[in-house]
């Protein structure tokens, strides 16, 4: 059954609070020479730990055995849920109390207290985390995201339209929910069938749009099977990786090429696209700190290199994060250390694979990164020890190839593993792939769970 569920954004006062602090914040922070902004956060960042370790029993334990002439340790997502309680202290909030508020009926704008909001990660890369936000802090990452990643490309934008999870507490339905104070803003159900959201699109006609690729993508084409025209809209991509094919079919449709939006639900935004011929993410160097690490734990600031985001926001008051480990990999695009790449995938460890040469732990990161044309998107299905399914969606320039050599594309990426026997490899041709019920998010590897 159809589900729309479109609802209407909201605002309050701490919310307002928060859009005048980072305005503030902004024109001080550009009063800084740009060569000098990094160096500006990694003396904040310093200064935060120095008193978190003071005052806050997580980061007291977690900084025990370091030192100020030292590197600070990484906190990692493991740490961090383990320990929540105690880097929550002092808020009132505790991983009993957040489960219990989770519990209960979910509405909208509904908050842990009249000053925090409350929800979880995806678990994308392990256990769902408990998130805790201040809704002044909560603020401060709304008019970042909307001066930069919605009015720097559209800056008479007025009416904005969510697509994604609305029936649980979910990071992504409060921020475009409270954006309701700078925008007129039309919340729907990533799960709604195309044909319903065109009508809400047809009825808010709106200015910028926000969903994952895969919506974008099928609006296009219900539009077009409807004899429709969409709205000159500012694109925004979000939760999963834009495909080229994607990118192709969503701009023919649209009118517009769509830009790709990163963020998670810990850190708050983190990076938008600000041209859409470029594949790369300018950062929001005004609530964060960004750091790539390479295996060893040492700082990547090589443009190209790949290395797993860290994280350090400066913008929140209320349990900041220090040089927390978010789980996708990615590179620099400048030696300023202000652009990144789109993010390249996971190296957490999921799929274990039964090879030639016995059986290896093979990470989903370099299965994510396949390009084959005439393929719009695809997913990994371990369908046993030894073997792989690939579901792929064709695009208009699929050909009766096309299925044979994503196979051989996947193989390439096994030999590259060291796993270049013993695999079978299949695909299948399927109309849409179909989002993943507890993110939405449309998964790229699916890792094969035995019986018990």
């Amino acid at each position: 059954m159809s589900r729309t569920n479109a609802a209407r954004g909201s605002t309050d006062d701490l919310i307002a609070e928060g859009f005048a602090k980072q305005r503030a914040h902004r024109r001080e922070f550009e009063a800084i020479a740009p060569e000098e902004r990094r160096r500006w956060a990694e003396r904040a960042v310093r200064t935060l730990a120095r008193r978190l370790r003071e005052e806050n029993p997580g980061y007291a334990r977690l900084y025990e055995t370091a030192s100020d002439s030292l590197q600070l340790p990484v906190l990692e997502k493991s740490r961090l849920g383990a320990s929540f309680d105690e880097f929550a202290a002092g808020t009132g909030a505790t991983r009993a109390s957040m489960t219990a508020f989770a519990a209960k009926p979910f509405s909208l704008g509904s908050r842990l207290d009249t000053k925090h909001l409350a929800f979880s990660s995806s678990g994308s890369s392990g256990e769902p985390l408990p998130v805790l936000h201040h809704v002044r802090d909560f603020g401060r990452s709304l008019e970042a995201f909307v001066a930069r990643g919605v009015r720097g490309a559209r800056p008479g934008a007025e009416r904005l339209l969510y697509i994604g999870l609305l029936d649980r507490h979910n990071g992504g339905n409060a921020w475009m929910y409270y954006l309701g104070g700078h925008l007129d803003v039309v919340l729907a159900d990533v799960f709604a069938e195309p044909a319903s959201l065109l009508d809400v699109v047809g009825e808010h006609r709106p200015d910028v749009v926000l969903t994952r690729p895969h919506l974008l993508r099928a609006l296009a084409a219900a539009a077009a099977e409807r004899g429709v025209a969409l709205p000159q809209a500012h694109l925004l991509s979000v939760g999963e990786g834009l495909q080229p094919e994607q990118r192709r079919e969503i701009t023919a449709g649209w009118g517009s090429p769509p830009h790709n939006s990163y963020s998670t639900v810990e850190t708050g935004p983190l990076g938008y696209q600000e041209d859409p011929a470029l594949d790369e993410l300018t950062v929001y160097d005004d609530l964060h700190l960004v750091e790539l690490l390479d295996a060893g734990g040492v700082p990547v600031t090589e443009p190209g290199v790949p290395g797993r985001l860290v994280v350090s926001t400066l913008y929140r008051d209320v349990l900041p994060l220090i040089r927390y480990r978010v789980g996708d990999v990615a590179s620099w695009r400048n030696a300023e250390l202000t652009r990144l790449s789109f993010p390249h995938g996971r190296d957490t460890t999921v799929v274990r694979l039964s090879c030639s040469g016995g059986v290896m732990e093979m990470p989903e990161l370099p299965l994510w990164s396949i390009v084959v044309p005439g393929v719009r998107q695809y997913q990994v299905v371990q369908t046993g020890p030894d073997s792989l399914l690939v579901r792929y969606e064709p695009s208009g320039t699929s050909s009766s190839t096309t299925g044979a050599a994503l196979r051989d594309a996947v193989f390439a990426k096994l030999a590259g593993q060291s796993c270049d026997n013993g695999v079978r490899v299949t695909t299948e041709l399927v109309p849409a792939l179909l989002p993943d019920r507890v993110s939405g998010k449309i998964k790229r590897v699916i890792p094969w769970l035995p019986q018990r």
